[in-house]
């Protein structure tokens, strides 16, 4: 009876202490569980007792005690406290909210006057409902595509001194001021216009490749302070009108204000600078999108519908320096993901250099 399917991936699971205490520790349960199991060879408690006390070490093999709680429950399935405990484990060890709540209910059935089961099936529902709700409104959409089909050459698009010539050039359409213009007054620049856009910001004093502009934004989100959210994003605004990652955060504070015109509008202007990554290249090591900041490389990709793993490294395509960053897709498929960030190290050493 497994029902991990559910199950979420910990990735670096903290191993506190030393190898050598924890084997000991680990040795010592595995004795007094095999003794416990030759004393009560047709029992679930020996399982059940062994996957707690296994669920509750704070180095890996806690991972791996769901299987002992689905050995208890192959043997004795009308126990209610195996059913709440394996759920406890699930959202200690596993944070898998979804399948905790199946096996509380499962207890519950068991039990419909237990009055602790009810109250854990209430509290993990209605955080289940909150995270629900917050997820839904901190949606700016996704994309279907990878890559935009425009028949401009990766050798154009990478060419940034020859691209933020014309950015520069108060003659041009693609002056980074008129393009700023367009943008804020909400016209519908193309991806390209976009594209352009971000390159000559990328050319202004104000360009900070390694600032986290939006996390303050997001911290204030996270406490309900939702006007303090919109004035400090107004603020930062004026110093980066092309961080996709402030405007979603005002999105998000308007959204629970109940104020959705002006969401809509910074969904939409977030939607475009995602939309304008997804134009330079294919996220491949040949056409790696070009990003302006890491954390435009994180908000792609959940803008695309995958999940970063948490992996990264920097390495070399077509000459130039990029992010690769280990993703994995709906269906757990895993690869990377490349992103050209010449425009990030171009900037930091010209810091170095003042």
């Amino acid at each position: 009876m497994i029902l991990f399917g559910l199950l979420i991936p910990i990735y670096g699971f903290s191993q506190k202490d030393n190898y050598k205490k924890n084997d000991k520790i680990s040795k010592a349960e595995n004795k007094r569980y095999e003794k416990d199991l030759e004393d009560h060879p047709y029992s679930a408690e020996p399982h059940w007792r062994h996957a707690n006390i296994v669920g509750a070490f704070d180095f890996k093999e806690a991972e791996e005690a769901w299987r002992f709680y689905d050995k208890a429950l192959k043997i004795d399935s009308t126990n209610a406290a195996i059913w709440s405990d394996f759920g406890d484990y699930l959202l200690k060890v596993h944070q898998d909210m979804k399948t905790a709540l199946y096996l509380y209910e499962r207890a519950l059935n068991l039990e419909p006057d237990n009055k602790t089961l009810q109250g854990k099936v209430d509290v993990l529902t209605k955080n289940m409902q909150q995270i629900e709700e917050t997820t839904h409104l901190r949606s700016i959409g996704r994309s279907m595509r990878r890559k935009i089909d425009h028949g401009i050459k990766y050798s154009v698009i990478s060419n940034f001194d020859s691209l933020q010539m014309m950015t520069t050039n108060t003659e041009s359409p693609y002056a980074y001021e008129k393009l700023l213009k367009r943008f804020l007054e909400d016209d519908l620049l193309s991806e390209w216009e976009t594209y352009l856009l971000c390159l000559g910001y990328a050319k202004t004093n104000n360009y900070s490749p390694y600032s986290n502009a939006s996390g303050d934004l997001y911290k204030s989100n996270k406490a309900g302070d939702y006007d303090k959210t919109l004035a400090q994003g107004q603020e930062l605004l004026k110093k980066n009108p092309v961080n996709a990652s402030v405007y979603r955060e005002l999105m998000y504070a308007h959204r629970r204000k109940g104020e959705n015109e002006i969401a809509d509008l910074y969904q939409r202007r977030a939607q475009r600078l995602y939309e304008a990554m997804i134009f330079t290249g294919d996220g491949t090591c040949d056409k790696p999108y070009v990003t302006l900041t890491t954390t435009d490389e994180y908000g792609l990709i959940g803008y695309l519908g995958l999940y970063s793993t948490g992996m990264q490294s920097l390495v070399t395509c077509n000459g130039a320096r990029a992010d690769e960053l280990s993703i994995e897709d709906r269906d757990g498929k895993k690869e990377g993901l490349f992103f050209d960030v010449t425009l990030l190290f171009k900037k930091m050493s010209e810091s170095f250099k003042k």
